[in-house]
């Protein structure tokens, strides 16, 4: 079977176990948090080679499936994804971005020339009857302290096929690309599995936009997956530090 240039990329490294620490290690162990859990690399259980890799936080006392919620990522609570923009939700979907053909996690850093073109979104799944559609937002916006257009809408794709990119999709909001004038930006991508085909639409504006009231509005449920990163312009400096309900919980862990 032909395999993408991203898939045999991730397995060599998988295979060799030389995991790059940018994509995987800092983005999911959020910087000033102390994780006491052990980590393991798990391939995705899509095929025998698995196309996508996942970290997958383990619990220490091994209690019973029904008593752990597997977030989809723990850098999205960390972040304040899960809270600020959504709910809690289990992971059910592969979802690998690449933007320059590298693929991403979750709270990896970008500048904003990295991201002026608009990632290439791969989704994974089997039937190609079951669709998706793809949001892209940004909560921080205009300025993380007082973001009073949260949140913004950058990109929507609807009516994604499963196993295929969002390419296949109909871009029904264009991408555009983030520059954030001040400050650090969250830029949030979310999965939603559509009830059937056409049955999405674009909404009437970017700002303001709310990815639980338009969840709500298309009977999307909960998001079957999630990632961001974070974004800042060219001549900023330093890293995003989190503060709150999360992380306290954390430390306290």
């Amino acid at each position: 079977m032909q395999r993408s240039p991203s898939f045999r990329r991730l397995h060599a490294c998988y295979l060799c176990q030389n995991i790059p620490r940018n994509w995987f290690l800092m983005a999911c162990i959020p910087r000033n948090i102390n994780s006491t859990s052990p980590l393991q690399l798990v391939p995705s259980r899509r095929t025998q080679y698995s196309k996508f890799l996942h970290i997958r936080t383990l619990s220490h006392t091994h209690t019973s499936s029904n008593k752990i919620l597997e977030m989809a990522n723990d850098s999205l609570v960390t972040a304040r994804v899960i809270g600020d923009i959504l709910d809690p939700f289990y992971s059910s979907v592969d979802l690998m971005v690449l933007f320059n053909g590298m693929p991403i996690v979750s709270g990896v850093e970008l500048r904003s020339p990295t991201v002026s073109d608009r990632p290439r979104v791969e989704i994974g799944g089997d039937d190609y009857r079951v669709v998706y559609t793809l949001v892209m937002v940004d909560p921080d916006a205009p300025n993380p302290s007082n973001p009073t257009l949260r949140e913004y809408l950058h990109w929507m794709v609807t009516d994604i096929p499963a196993s295929t990119d969002a390419t296949y999709g109909r871009e029904v909001i264009c991408y555009e690309p983030p520059a954030p004038a001040t400050g650090i930006h969250r830029m949030v991508l979310v999965l939603f599995r559509q009830l059937g085909r056409e049955t999405v639409y674009a909404p009437s504006m970017r700002h303001n936009f709310s990815t639980r009231g338009f969840a709500r509005r298309y009977n999307l449920g909960e998001p079957v997956a999630a990632m961001y990163f974070n974004c800042q312009r060219q001549s900023g400096s330093g890293g995003r530090r989190f503060t709150g309900p999360y992380t306290s919980r954390r430390h306290a862990a």
